[in-house]
């Protein structure tokens, strides 16, 4: 064998060594999934997210042609289903559904084992939330004023319910408190649906969440106030907060994330999947049910979304006094 020939043979058994490993890698994303999925939902069973992230991973799961199995991990505003997709494996296998409480608002409220911008990977909104301020039918406050009106006689008597300390709904209340300069308590609860059951139940004067819609029609629920840039028509004698003269920062979404490190063709698998299964009949049902809008933003999209709501959410919770030093 000549010298040429030899210098050939040992540049493509070193090209074969040194790449060997890179296309089983590549492989093994051309064929995924190959297993299925588990989607960690933020709150307890039967609440909105709950019943649209099922609905949605059940769409996502036929055109993936694998299941995508729904897991509720409640506590903490959504933070420990975030912080567990947070630290899986970034192969895609693990993926969760994600509100703006978890991303923008309990990141500067306490410490938490993740960092919204750095330790996830935004794959697709999905939503924007509806959320309202609601009163048992039969409670003795028939508009907002007359609610207002009890919490300034009776300072800390008024009790409000939402689905977790420092969620969307608590920090809106909050920025509410400090306008009117009165004084309301808050009962976190781990999820819409038991802050629900609890102001049905006569247990908490008022509820602030999403579930809503369906109580409000059966005539349980009485709706003061809606989160919102104009009134719902399924509920038009109801007045947003913004017409109340509430300048509040909202920031109302909801999303598809997976852990930092997740490689781009997987990223852009799951984005064209979810962004197809929004469009499943049975999804949007349940999204009408609970006044949610179907809204898509791609993973960049997504990602400056979050990075803007994160860093509106630092002001404002800085300005109400109650971001983590």
């Amino acid at each position: 064998m000549s010298f040429k020939k030899e210098i050939l043979l040992v540049f493509f058994i070193s090209a074969f060594m040194l790449n060997g490993p890179i296309p089983a890698t590549i492989e093994a994303q051309q064929d995924y999934p190959s297993r299925p999925l588990k989607m960690y939902i933020p709150f307890d069973p039967g609440g909105s997210t709950d019943l649209f992230s099922r609905a949605l991973a059940d769409a996502a799961s036929k055109i993936l042609k694998q299941p995508i199995e729904p897991l509720n991990k409640a506590g903490g505003g959504g933070t420990l289903s975030t912080a567990t997709v947070a630290k899986a494996k970034p192969d895609g296998y693990s993926i969760g559904v994600v509100s703006a409480t978890a991303l923008c608002i309990a990141p500067h409220l306490r410490p938490l084992p993740y960092h919204p911008l750095q330790d996830l990977t935004p794959i697709l909104q999905f939503a924007n939330y509806a959320s309202a301020l609601g009163v048992k039918a039969d409670s003795p406050y028939k508009t907002w004023d007359d609610l207002m009106q009890e919490a300034r006689k009776s300072p800390g008597a008024v009790t409000y319910g939402t689905s977790g300390a420092g969620s969307v709904g608590h920090i809106i209340m909050e920025q509410i408190t400090r306008m009117e300069k009165i004084k309301l308590t808050h009962v976190p609860f781990a999820g819409g649906n038991p802050a629900l059951a609890a102001v049905l139940g006569g247990h908490t004067t008022a509820i602030m969440a999403t579930e809503f819609l369906s109580h409000a029609k059966a005539g349980k629920l009485r709706v003061l106030a809606i989160v919102g840039e104009k009134r719902f028509a399924e509920l038009p004698e109801v007045p947003t907060f913004l017409e109340l003269k509430y300048p509040l920062k909202l920031g109302l979404y909801g999303g598809i994330i997976g852990p930092k490190g997740l490689p781009p063709a997987i990223v852009n698998k799951l984005e064209q999947v979810f962004q197809e299964a929004a469009k499943d009949e049975a999804f949007k049902t349940v999204m009408n049910n609970f006044l949610m809008a179907v809204t898509i933003r791609n993973s960049s999209e997504f990602r400056e979304l979050i990075t803007a709501t994160y860093n509106e959410y630092g002001i404002v919770l800085k300005d109400l006094g109650i971001a983590k030093q």
